[in-house]
């Protein structure tokens, strides 16, 4: 099993609109990625795959429980 390091400090209302850079003249079409992460979310079925009753693994630090009970 893959090792993975994890880091979150943002929220979701921090989620960055950003600007796709395309050719000199065109106009960059802005991302919001607040939007475009629900609706992955939304699409891929995650709510039906993940179970959130149980506890995560690997485990949460304390401070990372209390952020996450916010949203449950």
């Amino acid at each position: 099993m893959p090792c993975v390091e994890r880091s979150c400090s943002c929220s979701a209302s921090s989620f960055p609109q950003f600007p796709i850079p395309l050719r000199e003249g065109d106009v960059e079409p802005i991302v919001d990625l607040h939007t475009l992460l629900d609706s992955v979310y939304d699409r891929g079925g995650y709510d039906l795959a993940i179970d959130y009753s149980r506890d995560p693994v690997p485990s949460l630090t304390e401070g990372d429980r209390v952020w996450v009970e916010q949203f449950l």
